[in-house]
């Protein structure tokens, strides 16, 4: 296990367990920056369902409602950063 083991993360959340990690949450997603953390607490075919803090990443944090945000995997793999805690 590394700490950026997307399948092991993908379990945890499907047993119910949420998962707290960093993310680059600005600029394009071939050259993110930033820092940002996110819950992930679900996850729908291709998408995490995540608490944003701030707001969603689709808004560009113009809106700061992320309840239940959604973030493609594919874009999060881009900008996860590493690292997690499991919330039990």
């Amino acid at each position: 296990m590394t700490d950026r083991d997307t399948p092991f993360v993908e379990d945890l959340v499907e047993a119910g367990f949420p998962v707290v990690v960093n993310i680059l949450h600005k600029g394009p997603i071939t050259n993110p920056s930033g820092g940002h953390i996110i819950m992930l607490i679900d996850q729908k075919a291709e998408d995490w369902i995540a608490h944003d803090p701030w707001g969603t990443l689709t808004s560009q944090y113009k809106e700061h409602k992320g309840e239940y945000s959604r973030i493609s995997k594919q874009e999060f793999n881009a900008r996860w950063q590493g690292g997690y805690r499991i919330l039990a």
